[in-house]
């Protein structure tokens, strides 16, 4: 039965002096009391409670609503059952307010538990608790939350404040200022992190950003940026991964662009071309196909599948060129080689080096600053032409 309102005039005073009648006023909605001699009251004078009100039918068909509170429920079955300033308009049928102050449904089949000033507008989302969320998508969930703000449909809060998601399907699960825009993207916690591409996860971290379309992975950090597809940020500070499945474990300032590239750890090491590797170090390049870098400071390696294992200021620029160790060396010629040293030049086709302040000169030698030879072989028997042996204090090569 829905309790008709009317004003404090037109209820006549009780005949009884103990009895008190009762009216919903017409011009606030709240349950009144009136005396024999006139004076009109809110239920609570009289009760001491803090309520003030009872459970009531609300405008809309079979909904309800407790009055005395300023809540109001036009939608169909429809209900706010706790609360003040709560509303529930003529769209939001079955929707259900619990608790909370100014809280505001528009769509049907939407909850809020507890919170102010929440709207929903999207059709079956749902606040827990919090307060100035606004959730226009559909199916959008928010568990506890202040500032949020989410247009897509099926995106998931789980708390925290000052979100934007406008991905359909992303997730946030705590933080501070995260912005999902990306489809299906994913941010666990941290501080200012946007997932602006499908698919992308940041798993903490503050500042940082995954903004390609397949799958880009940030796990931790401090201002890093995974753009490339399947691409993968460990940890570390403005590390980038903008290549198709590159990869930077850790470190600071590193630049991984080639597709498939690495980079493990250290400082503003490069590698930008495709299958390029760079181990650990500071400002080493590996800027070439197949290039590998394995530590070291200020190496080079950048030509097809040069190698640079250790070492300082070393250059490995020729194809299939091999630089162990040492520093300010280069092996520039075609499947060049040095071991180590310093000041090392190979610069010959298949030259190759061991020792220090050489530079070749011919193809397919080694070149040693000196060489000590032992357990020479006294005897050419069984030995196979170009071999070297004593023949007492001299030594000769087998024919």
């Amino acid at each position: 039965m829905t309790l008709k309102k009317s004003g404090k005039n037109d209820v006549f005073p009780p005949q009884i002096g103990n009895v008190l009648a009762t009216f919903v006023d017409i011009n606030d909605g709240v349950l009144k009391l009136k005396d024999q001699a006139g004076n009109v009251a809110t239920l609570s004078a009289y009760t001491g409670g803090g309520g003030g009100g009872i459970i009531i039918e609300g405008q809309g068909e079979g909904s309800t609503l407790r009055c005395g509170l300023n809540n109001s429920t036009a939608g169909l079955f429809s209900a706010a059952l706790s609360g003040v300033d709560n509303n529930i308009d003529t769209n939001g049928e079955k929707s259900l307010i619990v608790g909370g102050g100014q809280n505001q449904i528009t769509n049907c089949c939407s909850t809020i538990v507890s919170g102010i000033s929440n709207i929903i507008s999207g059709k079956r989302s749902f606040i827990g608790n919090g307060g100035t969320n606004n959730l226009s998508g559909d199916f959008a969930f928010i568990g506890n939350g202040t500032q949020v703000t989410m247009s897509s449909c099926y995106g998931f809060v789980g708390s925290g404040s000052q979100f934007t998601i406008s991905g359909c399907y992303s997730t946030i699960m705590n933080g501070m200022l995260h912005n999902n825009t990306g489809k299906y993207s994913f941010t666990g916690g941290g501080i200012c992190n946007t997932t602006s591409g499908g698919y992308g996860v940041i798993v903490s971290g503050a500042l940082n950003t995954t903004s390609a379309y397949a799958v880009s992975t940030i796990i931790n950090g401090f201002v890093n940026t995974a753009s490339g597809g399947y691409s993968l940020i460990g940890s570390g500070v403005r590390n980038s991964a903008t290549g198709l499945y590159t990869t930077v474990i850790n470190g600071k300032c590193n630049t991984t662009s080639g597709c498939y590239a690495f980079t493990g750890s250290g400082y503003c090491n490069i590698s930008n071309c495709t299958r390029s590797f760079t181990g650990n170090g500071t400002n080493n390049s590996s800027i070439k196909q197949f290039t590998f870098i394995g530590n070291g400071t200020g190496g080079t390696a950048s030509a097809y599948y040069s190698f640079l294992g250790n070492g300082q200021n070393n250059v490995a620029s020729g194809q299939y060129s091999f630089l162990g160790n040492g520093a300010a060396s280069t092996a520039s010629g075609y499947a060049s080689g040095i071991l180590s040293g310093i000041f090392n030049v190979a610069s010959c086709c298949k030259s190759y080096i061991v020792g220090s302040n050489i530079t070749t000169d011919r193809i397919c030698t080694t070149f040693v600053n000196n060489l000590s030879i032992k357990n020479i072989p006294t005897a050419a028997a069984g030995l196979p032409s170009g071999s070297v042996w004593r023949n007492g204090t001299v030594l000769e090569i087998v024919p």
